[in-house]
């Protein structure tokens, strides 16, 4: 099953810890704006919600508790699960909303399960040795968040490009993964493409045909987009924003805004100011 939700605040750990028992049943009531991720460790979970769908979570998966509504987990067996539970107001909304995150409540995929596992860990050690520590607390939980955004992501492409082969994908992701990290360097194609150990040609041609747009143009944008916010959140000037991200030439980035947006930088903060109102 997968959830949809809206972050409307930043969460609160409100506990993390490991448990293991010889056996248990459990009823769980409604509880708004509340949410577990656990990794199971040991011993599967039977787990049945209020509409009579039932979901079992095998030993060595990653499962999410989003009580939005009473539900009952069982175990028959020797369990254990390591668990990180917070509060955070948000809304179970449709997928394509914006600012949302995509949570799968039962995932056993090795490689998501390994990252999502350690970061639990994490959690749990963190809590214990720093409880009021909330900031790195709560970086947690946005990690979490981000590992859910990058598997969905992934699965949407795989989806959309049935034909092309996970390998592609990867190469696709960490380019882009490239492009953020260094989003406030001077970014060439070669760059990239020696970064992921492929030829620039290989790369410019996969990246056009995934994203449908050419990885220099994807590359701008990304600065630009990067400049505009600097400019909104910091209200920063745009030569102080340009300044941030090594461009000597506010004029240019200027003609890049009427190039690629058809209006400059200040037209687009107008018309993002009267749009919120």
């Amino acid at each position: 099953m997968q959830i949809t939700i809206v972050p409307k605040s930043i969460p609160k750990v409100a506990f993390a810890h490991t448990y293991e028992t010889s056996a248990f049943d459990i009823m769980h009531r409604r509880i708004p704006d509340f949410l577990e991720i656990s990794y199971i460790e040991c011993g599967k979970v039977m787990r049945i919600y209020d509409n009579n769908e039932t979901e079992t979570i095998q030993a060595g998966s990653i499962s999410v508790m989003p009580y939005l509504n009473a539900s009952h987990s069982r175990s028959d067996e020797y369990h254990r699960h390591c668990t990180v539970a917070f509060d955070m107001d948000f809304e179970v909304a449709d997928e394509n909303a914006q600012g949302s995150v995509h949570i799968d409540t039962n995932i056993n995929d090795a490689k998501f399960v390994s990252s999502a596992s350690t970061i639990i860990r994490n959690c749990t050690r963190d809590i214990l040795l720093d409880p009021n520590n909330e900031h790195k607390l709560t970086a947690h939980i946005f990690e979490l968040f981000g590992l859910y955004e990058h598997r969905y992501a992934e699965n949407k492409l795989l989806s959309a490009y049935p034909d092309i082969n996970y390998g592609t994908i990867r190469y696709i992701k960490q380019a882009k993964e490239y492009i953020f990290q260094h989003i406030k360097d001077k970014i060439t194609v070669n760059d990239i493409a020696q970064h992921l150990r492929i030829s620039r040609g290989y790369l410019s041609e996969i990246f056009k045909t995934v994203c449908s747009v050419s990885i220099i143009k994807y590359i701008n944008e990304a600065r630009l987009e990067t400049i505009k916010n600097i400019v909104l959140k910091e209200h920063a000037s745009l030569a102080e924003a340009c300044e941030t991200m090594g461009i000597d030439d506010p004029n240019y980035v200027s003609r890049m805004f009427k190039k690629y947006y058809g209006m400059s930088l200040t037209e687009m903060i107008n018309q993002n100011i009267s749009t919120k109102k």
